[in-house]
C-alpha cells in the first residue's frame, strides 16, 4: 500500500522541525519547505524546497510535484506559520 508523503511547510521552525523529526524517524516520507533552508544538521539530508507559502501558485506547483505516484502516494500537509502582529 503506497504512503503518503508529508509536505511540512515552515519547516525550519521548532513545530515544523519536530513534525519532520517525528514523522521521519518513525519511517514516514517527508518533504521540507520553508523560506529558508533547515539549520538542524538531521534535517539537511531530507528533501527541501524553498516555498512561501504568500505564492499559491508555487504552493499548488510544489504539492503537485510531490503527490505523484514516483514518491509514494498523496500528499499530507502539516502546516506551521509564524504570524508577527506589530500593534
Amino acid at each position: 500500500m503506497p504512503r503518503d508523503v508529508h509536505f511540512i511547510i515552515g519547516a525550519s521552525g521548532q513545530l515544523g522541525t519536530e513534525f519532520a523529526l517525528t514523522l521521519h524517524h518513525s519511517g514516514e516520507k517527508v518533504v521540507l519547505a520553508d523560506i529558508k533552508p533547515p539549520s538542524l544538521d538531521a534535517l539537511r539530508e531530507l528533501p527541501f524546497v524553498v516555498l512561501d507559502v504568500r505564492d499559491l501558485d508555487t504552493v499548488a506547483s510544489e504539492l503537485k510535484q510531490h503527490e505523484s505516484p514516483a514518491v509514494g502516494g498523496p500528499v499530507q500537509l502539516p502546516v506551521t506559520y509564524k504570524h508577527n502582529i506589530c500593534s
